[in-house]
């Protein structure tokens, strides 16, 4: 018989299904359901996303999967992702090939989303930059952002003038385990968002 002695802080979850049938194989909700009845294991606002894809496609590839597709993201800016990152791919792909001959791949460009901008003298910039430092007694500035979103194609395909600009933090919040946004930073965003829209089309 083994006994703690001491209670663990820190709890986790664990959920098993039968991905052929659906049922529930294992559900583990905690540490002690006598000490807390909350089921992390559906209860909890986890967000693994992306998490999964390295197994999903390790697995793939290593039982020759075919039809299979596999996206990398490079880090380089420019009309496309840089030639050498295309190379390193499609290295890795011959080496899995030599070591598997039924595996049937190819590497080719699916989908790449381009830089944007916009004017730093933009009245979009300038009267937003306003309303945020009346709504918080302060300058927000202008930041540059690595990473993509929607406004990409606004920019670039509708050739409409946009920002990104809304409440938290992206370097400590987005895609993280608790991803969250407070009812205050929301409430403060929205009336930033509607002084902004009143001075602009008002």
């Amino acid at each position: 018989v083994v006994r703690l002695d001491q209670v663990p802080h820190p709890q986790t979850s664990i959920f098993t299904a039968d991905h052929h049938s659906g049922y529930v194989v294992a559900m583990v909700g905690g540490f002690d359901y006598d000490r807390s009845v909350f089921n992390r294991a559906v209860q909890a606002c986890r967000q693994p996303g992306s998490t999964y894809k390295p197994l999903y496609y390790a697995k793939g590839i290593d039982e020759g999967i075919a039809g299979m597709r596999v996206g990398v993201i490079s880090d380089a800016f420019g009309e496309g992702v840089e030639p050498g990152v295309r190379d390193r791919v499609r290295e890795a792909v011959d080496r899995v090939r030599r070591r598997r001959p039924d595996v049937r791949a190819d590497v080719r460009m699916a989908a790449f989303a381009p830089p944007m901008e916009i004017d730093v003298k933009s009245p979009l910039v300038a009267v937003l930059r306003e309303t945020t430092a009346q709504i918080l007694g302060r300058d927000p500035g202008v930041h540059g952002w690595a990473a993509t979103c929607d406004a990409n194609l606004l920019v670039n395909e509708g050739k409409t003038p946009t920002l990104v600009f809304g409440p938290g933090s992206i370097a400590e919040q987005a895609h993280k385990p608790d991803e969250s946004v407070s009812i205050d930073e929301l409430m403060t965003a929205a009336k930033i968002y509607a002084l902004t829209i009143l001075r602009l089309v008002g």
